[in-house]
């Protein structure tokens, strides 16, 4: 994996409980971190294999996996959100590469 391949701008979005101004605790999406990534193409056999029906094209178009920097100024959880091109994105899984602290996998889904 080369840096010059984290061309793509992500902000990285948590949920956060914060007082309104009547006092009442609301939910508020707070962006915690903007970073680079690489949104990671699915190869031809892939899309061959997954593209079945048309309902598969649909779940297809609704995720994104992307690669990131391993250290991050906020751990990346899955109970966060993801902004990619003004579309937002719930945070399915991450993977850590912990051998090699070099890079980690995002899958998301679409969200809103």
């Amino acid at each position: 994996m080369k840096a010059r391949r984290l061309n793509n701008r992500v902000e990285i979005i948590e949920v956060q409980k914060k007082k309104n101004d009547e006092g009442k605790a609301v939910q508020v999406d707070v962006v915690v971190n903007t970073i680079f990534c690489e949104i990671i193409k699915s190869s031809i056999k892939e899309f061959k294999e997954t593209s079945g029906t048309s309902q598969d094209l649909n779940v297809r178009r609704n995720t994104l996996n992307l690669i990131v920097r391993y250290q991050q100024k906020v751990e990346i959880e899955t109970d966060m959100k993801l902004r990619f091109k003004g579309h937002i994105y719930k945070i399915n899984n991450v993977e850590p590469n912990h051998q090699d602290q070099d890079y980690t996998m995002i899958g998301a889904e679409f969200y809103e």
